[in-house]
């Protein structure tokens, strides 16, 4: 995987960085993540995932 990140970010296809899941929470309720249906899926189910374990419900 990380070769194929590697042979997209060389041909201009992808900025890749690595993030934790917390970022990417942050990142879909700010709306930064404008496309990828897949990422702002996982992003909305991981923030909610994190919700639900602060308040003690799970």
């Amino acid at each position: 995987m990380t070769h194929d990140l590697k042979l997209q970010g060389e041909g201009g296809i992808v900025d890749a960085k690595l993030v934790t899941r917390s970022q990417v929470s942050a990142m879909a309720a700010s709306q930064e993540i404008e496309d990828g249906v897949t990422l702002m899926c996982l992003a909305r189910y991981w923030a909610y995932k994190e919700s639900e374990q602060g308040s003690g419900e799970e």
